[in-house]
């Protein structure tokens, strides 16, 4: 069994550096909402990937945590990240079916990469959602 976590330098609190991820990734999806339409396919797909790591990053920050046997409940639930994360490739689905209808365009393969490795982190999400919570029992 560890040990509680001790945090002998005050100065770091280890919820605050999960909420403030929590709050990038927020504002990173807003940026994301707002200018969807205005953002050229390759910076379109490089912030998408970017939001589907942070979140990824998010859930290791929580696993991190869990194994420091840091005491209290955990600041945040993965549920909203990833009904987050999944909400904006359903989006991107239908915005590359709806306007990139050629697979030879340079557009279309970089948009469907970014979809497949948004998947592949969405599924490591909700892998480490299913490790903590039976960790919580």
């Amino acid at each position: 069994m560890l040990e509680p976590f001790e945090n002998h330098d005050r100065t770091f609190d280890f919820d605050a550096l999960i909420l403030d991820a929590v709050d990038s990734q927020a504002s990173l999806s807003q940026y994301i909402d707002c200018r969807w339409h205005d953002l050229s396919p390759r910076d379109l797909a490089g912030l998408l990937s970017t939001h589907a790591m942070n979140a990824l990053r998010i859930a290791l920050l929580l696993r991190d945590r869990r194994a420091l046997a840091i005491p209290g409940p955990d600041p945040i639930q993965l549920d909203g990240l990833i009904a987050d994360v999944t909400a904006r490739l359903a989006r991107l689905s239908r915005y590359i079916d709806a306007r990139w209808r050629s697979p030879g365009l340079p557009e279309w393969r970089t948009l469907v990469s970014a979809h497949s490795l948004i998947l592949c982190r969405l599924s490591r999400l909700i892998t480490h959602r299913r490790t903590l919570r039976r960790h919580c029992r």
